[in-house]
């Protein structure tokens, strides 16, 4: 289960940040913010969420991995310190949201007993 949840994350982390690396020559500057933001960390995060094996929280969790490994990769702006994180944390909300509408939408529903 965790090792399965490892490979999900890394194949996570490798596509976001190869897409991270390509976007700017392929989304137009006024849609940047709302593709690389909000759409793609969604659409992770709906994919993650079906992919990862195990509860809410853990898949929660391993999600946080993600905006982690892209501050460590990019690194920071030395004239903005700080800023890194708060990016981080923009892009985390969206993961959590399309993690949990993955979750919600594919939990099995419970069969009524026959009486």
């Amino acid at each position: 289960m965790i090792l399965k949840n490892l490979v999900v994350i890394a194949g996570a982390i490798a596509v976001s940040c190869g897409y991270l690396w390509v976007s700017p020559s392929l989304v137009p500057d006024q849609y940047a913010l709302v593709v690389n933001f909000i759409a793609m960390p969604f659409v992770l995060g709906v994919l993650a969420g079906y992919l990862l094996v195990g509860g809410l929280s853990l898949k929660l969790a391993f999600l946080v991995l993600v905006p982690v490994a892209h501050v460590l990769l990019f690194g920071g702006d030395p004239g903005k310190p700080g800023l890194e994180n708060i990016l981080g944390f923009v892009e985390v909300v969206p993961l959590w949201v399309g993690c949990l509408t993955a979750h919600v939408l594919l939990r099995k529903k419970a069969r009524p007993t026959p009486t």
